[in-house]
């Protein structure tokens, strides 16, 4: 309860002033609905200083109260004021000054109005009584749309703290100028009394942090909105106990993070139109912690790439959970500066993709105002650039000209149709349960692979299109499947249990051996040394392989759909002559010995750990190409000396990744391929089209069409060159890497130096 007492203006300047030199002159006009209310006094306590929110509001030694009736000289210094009338109202906006001038009674004073809104009660008289010296207690009341967040002390020689009402505030135990406590949020109503519980020991903590506006991002023009300011520890987030309600008066409002169970914390600061930051912040080992330092609020830009390529597919909900990656489109924002010499250098300062569907978005949130340019850069497709302005405080959509490839056909499954998911290299669509779809695609899918996942079991198929897809016409896709049996076994005829078996579909005929893709997922072999592999193309030529960490791996010839009706194939495993490894590859992979020609000698499997065996010796004449799902291309080079049973250790290079799109401009051909090389090593096609497969792209490139080379570490220059098909390959002939023999083996490369490359034909 507030005492009735008034404490007279000369013992006011005994408890608030260290000088009695009066410099500033104000008068306080207490209204309630606009009307002077009599009988109203102004409170004052005195601040430290504005540095942050600790010295301004939390550094008070006394607090007392005066009539609202005369004109108040005020000595030089920080003061906070708010006024009350009773118990029933009380003074709701924050309100302080800092005066530092010579005193000037000659220069008259000031009024200022402190409107008043209806109050509660806070009782802290139980609190009192458990406080130590020195210890105070007080209140810091929530921001809300009309009025800024704001701090009530306890009056001296009182009991209870007026609050408005219908506000939340916190309760706040100070010692030595610093919050030590914090209780739970209240909130009352109007004329509501409440008891405010003791502080107890918690078995969270408290962190006090704070933002500070960037003067030049206050002073805009701009509506500014909110960002999201969070702790996070781990994967736990934790909101601010109050939020922010006004983004120009964020400054030296605390933020409070209540209940955090972790030795530190990052406060992290996003928005789509402010510069994001993250601020590390360690905790003291209970208690609050109060992070002194402000954390800056700089105002920002955003884009929103936005594109229509064709009608939106709809996403069957059976369907949305496949983990199989679909094609993506990328995107950068580059700023670009002209240097000394004339000429642009363009630096990408942040990078972003997302699955291509046929409408979709890349956002790129907190940007630096300025001048840009967007890349974009759909599958199959040229690289786009647009432009792109950014004001500050400014949300912009620039629309992606996309034109859709379109066409439409019936899923079927020996003969059934069936709802799927279709991941083509440049897109994706859906069939229903008629098998029927509809795609519209980034670009024309050519040739390539299609992965086909059931909506019923998740089951991959792939699906080779024996024709090229044209476009807005019918477009069947046919699926025949089987099973088969594998039985691993080794040169004794004991099965071997454990081992990996993949299948792959052979997709071409080479002299040095056959093109396949995976036709299955991997399987192992039970105690038994089988294992059953479902959902196989029964209708193509099949590779099994076969890998164990104690054996030399092994592939079959090649399995006619004729010689497996039996539906089982038996593998018999040697053991090993020689093992290795790659430092720091993960999942799928493999390594291609190649010689001086520019030919495969040996091929060996990857398992997920990186290590590999193989079968034939191998010397420093030749190099390795290595090539993995989740890694780029890379060359390698053999040791000068490999001593026998000596491991071999590959460990792949921190070098550049470059992917680039290759265009023939003048080409008379149909179609052609593109040679690589790397530091002067050629990457043989075969090895080059199984890299490619596995990001959806190709090593041909057809005429008006242009080719993306994707992931390719550059350890060494890269060049490429064009090599057209020769109508023999297309009539059925054996088909040799033209790339390694006469004219085209010594034909003149182009350096790859950009992300767009033109050949000559």
């Amino acid at each position: 309860m507030m005492t009735p007492a008034r404490i007279t203006f000369a013992a006011l300047v005994v408890l608030l002033c260290t000088s009695p030199a009066f410099g500033y002159r104000r008068e306080y006009i207490v209204t309630l609905h606009g009307v002077r209310r009599p009988g109203s006094e102004v409170c004052f306590y005195r601040g430290l200083s504005p540095a942050d929110p600790v010295d301004l509001y939390f550094s008070y030694d006394r607090v007392a109260c005066l009539p609202a009736d005369d004109v108040l000289d005020f000595p030089p210094g920080l003061f906070h004021v708010f006024a009350r009338s009773g118990d029933k109202y009380v003074s709701g906006q924050r309100d302080y000054f800092n005066y530092i001038g010579a005193p000037a009674p000659e220069a008259g004073y000031q009024s200022f109005e402190i409107p008043l809104e209806e109050a509660a009660i806070a009782d802290f008289s139980a609190v009192l009584k458990t406080l130590r010296p020195a210890e105070k207690v007080g209140v810091w009341v929530a921001s809300t749309s009309k009025a800024s967040g704001t701090f009530f002390p306890l009056v001296d020689g009182e009991t209870s703290i007026v609050v408005p009402a219908a506000r939340p505030f916190l309760p706040i135990l100070i010692g030595h100028g610093a919050p030590i406590a914090i209780g739970a949020p209240l909130q009352l109503g109007g004329a509501e009394r409440k008891m405010v519980p003791s502080f107890t020991p918690s078995s969270g903590r408290t962190v006090i942090a704070w933002l500070k506006l960037d003067p030049e991002t206050r002073d805009t023009a701009v509506e500014l909105t909110l960002p999201d300011v969070n702790a996070v520890a781990g994967d736990v987030v934790v909101a601010p106990v109050f939020p922010l309600y006004d983004a120009r008066d964020v400054t030296l409002t605390p933020l409070f993070f209540r209940d955090i169970r972790a030795d530190a914390i990052r406060v992290q600061l996003r928005g789509r139109t402010w510069v994001h930051s993250d601020t590390d912040v360690s905790l003291a080992p209970a208690g609050v912690t109060v992070h002194r330092s402000p954390i800056l609020l700089l105002g920002a830009a955003a884009v929103t790439l936005s594109w229509r390529a064709g009608e939106a597919i709809p996403a069957a909900d059976h369907c949305a959970s496949s983990s199989y990656t679909p094609p993506l489109i990328k995107a950068s924002l580059e700023r670009c500066v002209v240097q000394p010499d004339g000429k642009e250098k363009c630096d990408a300062v942040a990078k972003a993709d997302a699955p291509f569907h046929a409408t979709g978005t890349i956002v790129f949130e907190g940007v630096v105002p300025g001048t840009y340019r967007a890349i974009v850069d759909p599958p199959f497709l040229k690289p786009i650039s647009l432009p792109a302005e950014l004001p500050l405080g400014s949300d912009v959509t620039l629309p992606i000209p996309i034109e859709a490839f379109t066409f439409f056909g019936t899923v079927t499954l020996n003969g059934e149709p069936v709802a799927t998911r279709l991941v083509f290299g440049s897109g994706e669509a859906l069939s229903g349960s008629d098998g029927h779809f509809n795609a519209a695609l980034a670009a024309d899918p050519l040739k390539n692979l299609i992965r086909i996942i059931s909506c019923d079991d998740a089951r991959v198929y792939t699906y080779l299109p024996k024709d090229r897809i044209s476009p807005n016409a019918a477009y069947p896709i046919e699926l025949h499947v089987g099973d088969i049996t594998v039985d691993v076994s080794d040169a004794r005829g004991l099965p071997v249990p454990d081992a990996t078996v993949s299948v792959s579909a052979v997709k071409a005929m080479y002299p040095d051996g056959p093109e396949t893709y995976n036709a299955a997922p991997e399987h192992q072999t039970s105690a038994n040394g089988r294992v059953l592999i479902q959902g196989i193309p029964s209708d193509k030529a099949l590779v099994v392989c076969v890998q164990h960490h104690d054996y030399a791996p092994r592939c079959t010839d090649v399995l006619q759909p004729a010689d497996f009706e039996s539906k089982n194939v038996t593998v018999q495993l040697n053991t090993i002559t020689f093992r290795g490894r790659v430092e720091g590859h993960q999942g799928s992979g493999s390594l291609a010995w190649v010689n001086h020609a520019g030919r495969v000698t040996e091929e060996a499997l990857l398992d997920p750990s990186g290590t590999f065996t193989l079968q034939k010796s191998h010397d420093s004449a030749e190099y390795v190409v290595y090539t993995a799902e989740r890694s780029p291309l890379v060359v390698l080079h053999m040791p000068l000396l490999i001593e026998q049973r000596q491991e071999l250790v590959f460990t792949l290079p921190a070098a550049q990744i470059r992917s680039f799109t290759v265009s023939v401009p003048g080409m008379v051909a149909p179609s052609g391929f593109v040679g690589v090389w790397i530091g002067g090593s050629y990457v043989p096609l075969d090895v080059l089209a199984a890299h490619q497969d596995s990001r959806g792209q190709d090593v041909r490139i057809y005429r008006g069409r242009t080719l993306r080379i994707a992931d390719i570490a550059e350890t060494g220059p890269i060049a490429i060159a064009f090599a057209p098909e020769e109508q023999s390959v297309a009539s059925g002939t054996a088909f040799v890497d033209v790339f390694t023999v006469p004219p085209y083996s010594v034909r003149e490369r182009t350096r790859v130096t950009t992300d767009s490359v033109e050949l000559e034909p």
